[in-house]
């Protein structure tokens, strides 16, 4: 269902009872009115019909169509008014004095069965954004609808991590709708890019100048990092074959203070063997003594033979 505010038809002060899609008493389309900051935004040489509300009627048929396509159920109701009543609204349900494009409040609680929600668009700030992005007030409201359906149906863009952004992208090319609101907060708005012109250039081919700088540099603070890298490698090599060489200084050291020991034990052994040597020589020389002494002893001693042969004949002469 579309509910036309009051105060944005002059033609009549207690404005139209809301239509419901497909009736008879849908009203003609007419221009809204343009007060407020959104007005001043607004080209004066616009043409009146960029700015003419869409009737109910085919408000009624896109809603019905975006409903389908969201996979949204339950009737949905749409307040098309003016930035002074939207603002209130957002004060009252959001805590944000000031005005916005559109607002969702999902159908909760008893009497929602049937329900899914209504939506509250600020028609004033609609023609606003519809001059920026270069299309008509009709196209910008039908972007509104489905941005608000989605958020009915439980998608939140500020927490969902990109997912209702994918989900209204793949809609509004179903729908055959321009840049919906999502993408419009990340990407350059049309009307900041055409008055900005030659400064505009002037500062791309800066930036383009400083990024070229600053790519320069990051390429010179990663050689600078390679030469420190290979640096700290030289020195961790360096340590490691000091490291090697100690320990083949200690193991040579060892090795020596080993042969070292061995050779005093071998001179210890050495002298041992010398002092037997010695002790074995005097023991010879005492020996070689004691022979002579028993040689010179056994020569002065008479031979027993030869007494026996100086004492026979005298024997013999007794016989006879």
């Amino acid at each position: 269902m579309i509910i036309l505010d009051p105060d944005l038809d002059p033609e009549s002060p207690r404005g139209r009872r809301p239509v419901r899609g497909g009736s008879n008493r849908a009203p003609k389309a007419i221009v809204a009115k343009r007060s407020g900051a959104s007005a001043a935004k607004l080209d004066p040489k616009i043409n009146p019909r960029e700015i003419q509300l869409p009737t109910a009627r085919t408000l009624s048929r896109f809603l019905s169509a975006a409903q389908t396509a969201v996979r949204l159920k339950g009737q949905v109701t749409v307040l098309l008014t003016t930035d002074e009543a939207i603002r209130k609204l957002n004060r009252q349900f959001r805590g944000k004095n000031k005005a916005t494009d559109v607002l969702s409040f999902p159908a909760e609680g008893v009497g929602a069965q049937g329900l899914a929600g209504d939506l509250a668009i600020s028609v004033t700030t609609a023609m606003g954004q519809a001059a920026e992005q270069g299309h008509s007030l009709s196209t910008e409201i039908k972007v509104l609808v489905l941005h608000g359906l989605l958020h009915l149906a439980g998608y939140d863009h500020e927490i969902d991590e990109g997912k209702m952004a994918r989900r209204e992208r793949k809609l509004r090319e179903m729908l055959k709708l321009p840049q919906g609101l999502i993408e419009r907060a990340v990407q350059p708005k049309r009307a900041a890019t055409r008055g900005a012109g030659k400064h505009s250039a002037g500062a791309k081919a800066q930036l383009s100048s400083g990024v070229g700088n600053v790519r320069a540099k990051a390429r010179t603070l990663r050689g600078a990092k390679a030469q420190l890298s290979s640096g700290v490698g030289n020195v961790r090599a360096k340590a490691r074959t000091l490291r090697g060489a100690k320990a083949q200084l200690s193991s040579g050291a060892g090795n020596v203070r080993a042969k070292a020991r061995t050779l005093r034990g071998a001179k210890a052994q050495l002298s041992s063997g010398v002092g037997n040597v010695r002790a074995k020589a005097r023991t010879l020389r005492g020996a070689k003594a004691q022979l002579s002494l028993d040689t010179r002893a056994v020569r002065l001693k008479p031979h027993p033979f030869k007494t026996v042969l100086k004492t026979r004949p005298a024997a013999k002469a007794k016989r006879r």
